[in-house]
């Protein structure tokens, strides 16, 4: 009986967790001062350039701080920002770091003389992250405030844990004196009470055959309008015009995801609404709807390229793993590419190439079997690359770009539309609207972006259907960019949108002259601040892009690449890289995903992507590290003693024990494990089935 009791209070306890509050905190209403510089000792806390108490600007009291900026040296190339910081230090400044529930930190701003002067303002956290940064002309004459949103910050840097502010100005052309004041933080408004994001339909609001539900993602800010959780219940109809599903679900916690069933509706035309309401009342306090379009079967299999449910790209009703380059538009570039496992291309300005140059172009693709990219991002509404210049007679960016999706969107050859290069979230509305009028022109190809500001991720996901990131560490960073920028693009479309990257594959000593010596034998300094990824670098920051779920490679760039000194080895390594990833394609494109495996000691810079493809399960891990590590992965199920690890020559020195498998990784080491045979486990309904048909055939003949 004893046992019976326990076992019965267990499970009660578990079904009680289930109700556990979120508590949420209020967002600060009032500004933070954090210096003023009426108390001299202020100014202590303050490093970099000398600086000085004024009293010629002040937004307050009667002082300021100034200090002078010199000149940019362009030779020197790694001299630092010219500027100062204030250090949170042992108490210095001030003394909390968690700024994520402000809205902005500002400072006034005021140059000496009648030329203007510029100033930027960021954050560095503690582990040395710099944010983005605001940068302001400083106008002679007046106070300018310099102002960065937290929420911009957030996109580089950890604003829970803030350690400096600067204050810097980026290469300046001419020497200024700069004076400052009111460094301070402001409260922004409430956020809003509730937001849904759609996670499925994750395609054009098509929802594709053999799929059972419609989900969506809640974000409740409870706490800030004075409710709490378990007061609310989101609830979800969708309709097919007939007929009316309706679902409604208690809320336990702030976030979450909610799903309806669409299988008893029609195809056609559906609309779905997702409304909070207060319980008790029943009072709908937001509302959100959405048309959605159920297809059949033989209206997916017409589409020609779209993105199915798992985030892959499907090209004539077969998964297939964009793996490619930026390339020239030659013959030459072509034709090497077509030797090399790479099968996806993107030339730049093909938009002011005549239609007929262009048709032999992609003909030629479609021969080598080769897929394009098609580049419109010189069209968008406020381009200016057209700017007194026509497509085949045609002029201004609206009807050309019209008229170029329609020329080229049944060739053969065609991937995807190229939206957008590294265009600024400031630009978001006419973005979609571009993004909405090639989407309608063409419905059988989807539109892809590349962003380098992790700040503008967010603000221009909904503007294309594929978002990518392109970050180029080597060799000023860590590679650990690549990671860090593939989980802020997870971020932004919610886990619920394909992501993939654009590694780095060129050398930044190639941009420090003039285009055409980008071929130079470069020098010490060349190679000290901008040299190309090395084989392991190149081989690292691919896995960590695959190991954080990237559906598709574009590395930038073939032509820089292929004017480097050191091409042919480099160019015989990338094949060497091509080659993995197009062998491991099929377990990538596995929609079998059983994500991170923990390991130890948790300190390595370890990435784990852990997937199962024809019953077999495959670890990719990565040493983002320059050290060294030796670690033990602990997988929740038992592994085969004999693992295999792909594209390694010698005799693997690794062991396993049961669930465990220890390795050691090199710095900036990747194993690709092969762990043998696996079964998928049971559906969610059957687990819980077997699981209480185990626990009650045990609780009973105790009573």
């Amino acid at each position: 009986m004893k046992k019976a009791i326990v076992v019965l209070s267990i499970l009660l306890l578990v079904a009680m967790s289930t109700y556990t509050q979120v508590i949420t905190t209020t967002r600060p209403t009032e500004s933070v001062m954090i210096c003023d510089f009426e108390n001299g000792e202020e100014l202590l806390k303050w490093e970099g350039l000398e600086h000085r108490r004024s009293t010629s600007h002040f937004s307050s009291g009667s002082h300021g701080m100034s200090f002078d900026i010199q000149k940019w040296i362009e030779a020197r190339g790694d001299e630092p920002r010219p500027g100062v910081s204030l250090s949170f230090n042992d108490g210095a400044g001030y003394p909390f770091k968690d700024w994520s529930q402000y809205h902005a930190v500002l400072i006034d701003v005021w140059v000496e003389g009648d030329a203007p002067g510029k100033l930027g303002i960021k954050l560095r956290d503690t582990e040395k992250n710099n944010s983005w940064t605001t940068h302001i002309d400083v106008e002679p004459g007046k106070c300018n405030t310099a102002e960065l949103l937290i929420r911009d910050a957030a996109g580089d840097a950890d604003v829970t844990d803030v350690q400096e502010v600067v204050l810097y100005s980026l290469r300046p052309q001419s020497a200024f004196t700069i004076i400052v004041d009111n460094l301070r933080l402001v409260s922004g408004p409430k956020p809003a009470l509730s937001s849904f994001y759609i996670t499925y339909p994750n395609y054009r609001e098509l929802i594709f055959p053999q799929t059972e539900c419609v989900e969506i993602e809640a974000q409740i800010e409870a706490g800030e309008h004075g409710y709490k959780p378990r007061q609310l219940a989101v609830v979800l109809s969708l309709s097919d015009g007939e007929n009316v599903i309706r679902k409604q679900v208690r809320l336990k916690k702030n976030s979450r995801r909610f799903r309806i069933e669409h299988t008893t509706l029609k195809p056609g035309n559906l609309t779905l609404t997702a409304s909070l309401i207060e319980r008790k009342s029943e009072k709908v306090l937001n509302s959100q709807e959405w048309s959605l379009t159920k297809i059949t079967a033989a209206e997916r299999d017409a589409l020609h390229v779209y993105i199915d449910q798992h985030q892959n790209t499907i090209l004539d009703g077969e998964p297939f793993f964009p793996l490619g380059f930026y390339v020239a538009r030659t013959i030459e570039q072509i034709n090497e590419i077509e030797d090399s496992p790479y099968n996806t291309l993107l030339f730049y300005g093909i938009t002011r190439v005549s239609e007929k140059e262009m048709r032999v172009v992609m003909d030629t693709l479609q021969e080598k079997n080769l897929k394009l990219i098609f580049c419109l991002n010189d069209l968008y509404p406020s381009a200016t690359y057209f700017k007194g210049k026509d497509w085949q007679g045609i002029t201004g960016n609206e009807a050309i770009a019209d008229a170029v999706v329609k020329a080229y969107k049944d060739h053969p050859s065609m991937l995807a539309w190229y939206l957008n290069d590294e265009i600024p979230a400031e630009l978001a509305p006419e973005l979609n609207d571009y993004y909405q009028r090639v989407r309608k022109e063409d419905p059988n190809h989807p539109a892809f972006i590349v962003l380098c500001q992790k700040k503008d991720l967010a603000s221009l996901q909904h503007t294309t259907d594929i978002l990518s990131g392109d970050p180029y560490p080597i060799p000023r960073e860590p590679v650990s960019k690549v990671s860090d920028m593939m989980m802020k693009c997870n971020e932004a479309v919610h886990d619920a949108r394909p992501v993939w990257c654009v590694p780095q594959s060129f050398a930044w000593y190639q941009h420090s002259g003039k285009a055409d010596n980008r071929g130079r034998i470069p020098t010490e300094e060349d190679l000290r601040t901008g040299r190309a990824p090395t084989y392991e670098e190149a081989r690292c920051m691919t896995y960590l892009a695959l190991a954080h779920g990237a559906k598709g490679l574009v590395y930038w760039c073939y032509y820089n690449m292929r004017v480097l000194p050191q091409y042919e080895e480099m160019w015989g390594w990338m094949k060497d890289i091509g080659q993995e990833v197009k062998t491991l394609s099929p377990m990538l494109l596995s929609p079998e995903d059983l994500g991170e495996v923990p390991y130890s000691p948790q300190e390595a810079g370890i990435h784990t992507k852990l997937k199962r493809h024809n019953g077999r399960l495959y670890l990719m891990a990565v040493n983002a590290d320059s050290e060294a590590h030796d670690v033990t992965f602990t997988l929740k199920r038992r592994i085969a003693p004999c693992v295999t690890v792909l594209f390694e020559e010698e005799e693997p020195d690794i062991n396993t024990d049961g669930k465990r498998l220890r390795d050691h990784f090199a710095p900036l080491e990747v194993h690709v494990y092969d762990l043998g045979p696996s079964a998928p486990p049971k559906s969610h309904k059957a687990f819980a089935k077997s699981v209480l048909a185990h626990l009650f055939a045990g609780i009973l003949p105790l009573f």
